[in-house]
């Protein structure tokens, strides 16, 4: 059973969906929709349940407050974690790197 309800802030469903575009655009339709239903089901799977197992990010040092990350492929899922929620704010991703190519 789920302990924490998690979210995802506008700029991370916004990081998820470009990196879901480039997925169709690169890979095909089919393989970046199971993309994202494996990023889904790692994220509310893992981040529901043991959201403080993950690591820290390193940009907690800079920005003086703690944020978290879970590692998915070649991606990284920074969230903060408050109270019984967990917030997603960002799902960085290799596909801003491959834009300038």
């Amino acid at each position: 059973m789920a302990k924490f309800r998690v979210f995802f802030t506008p700029q991370a469903l916004d990081d998820v969906l470009q990196s879901y575009e480039w997925g169709v655009a690169n890979w095909g339709e089919a393989a970046a929709e199971k993309w994202l239903r494996e990023l889904h089901r790692s994220v509310y799977e893992r981040l529901a349940k043991f959201p403080k197992a993950c690591q820290l990010a390193p940009e907690s040092d800079e920005l003086g407050v703690e944020v978290r990350q879970l590692l998915f492929m070649r991606y990284r899922i920074l969230f903060q974690v408050e109270k019984k929620e967990v917030i997603v704010i960002r799902v960085a991703g290799p596909y801003a790197a491959a834009e300038d190519d």
